[in-house]
């Protein structure tokens, strides 16, 4: 849950200088570890991770997350059918 209202409150797609936004290097962070995360977590869990990674998305994709897409294929073409769910 904190992750969640961390990521709502904090992942300014417009305003990266305010006090409160997240830096540039902890987005890189967040999002080369959020697709994973989302999909090995447990579904109570997972519902909360997409949720950030939805605003994470839209802030951020296609721009500053170009390589989001070949992020999401092996998982799609090679998943469970769990892990496809999680990762669309």
């Amino acid at each position: 849950v904190y992750f969640k209202n961390l990521v709502n409150k904090r992942y300014d797609p417009y305003d990266e200088s305010k006090s409160t936004a997240l830096s540039v290097s902890d987005k890189e962070i967040l999002r080369s570890s959020i697709v994973s995360a989302v999909v090995h977590s447990i579904p109570t869990v997972r519902s909360l991770l997409l949720a950030a990674c939805e605003k994470m998305i839209r802030a951020d994709f296609p721009k500053n997350w170009p390589g989001l897409l070949e992020e999401l294929y092996p998982t799609i073409s090679n998943g469970a059918s769990e892990q496809i769910v999680a990762a669309l």
